[in-house]
């Protein structure tokens, strides 16, 4: 046993990595759903009253492994300097977090929305709308 193994065995490789690609299996789906609703989104540059910036531009997502779990985040290109790179949107995938496995936090409002992995499609409806209504500045509803 390792110095730092604290009693627990090993876990197998072949069983994390079953589990990850699993995990990057429903990111890449995750992800197709966000990147065709980021470009459908037709408020990212909208102002107040109305007003396109054409200084802001679409926001983008990026997908990658995060120790034992798949995250993908959402952020405006101009943001990527500003504490915490900008993350607007942050998804993660984790199998280990029963009844948790699918992340949503709003870096943008704050919060968290937790759904299993039976409420993907539940989940897939929040993110397509998160996606298509994200904006640079505040909206009115």
């Amino acid at each position: 046993m390792g110095l730092f193994n604290f009693g627990r065995q090993p876990k197998k490789p072949e069983a994390t990595d079953s589990k990850m690609e699993q995990q990057k299996k429903i990111g890449v789906q995750l992800k197709t759903i966000i990147d065709q609703a980021l470009q459908e989104n037709n408020v990212f540059n909208r102002m107040g009253e109305g007003k396109i910036s054409d200084k802001v531009s679409r926001p983008t997502s990026s997908m990658s492994e995060n120790g034992d779990s798949i995250t993908i985040y959402i952020q405006h290109p101009e943001d990527k300097n500003l504490n915490g790179n900008g993350i607007a949107l942050q998804i993660d995938i984790n199998f280990s977090n029963k009844g948790k496995e699918l992340h949503l936090h709003d870096g943008t409002f704050g919060g968290d929305t937790y759904r299993s992995i039976e409420e993907a499609a539940e989940f897939q409806r929040i993110l397509k709308a998160k996606a298509l209504g994200l904006s640079k500045f505040p909206q009115e509803n």
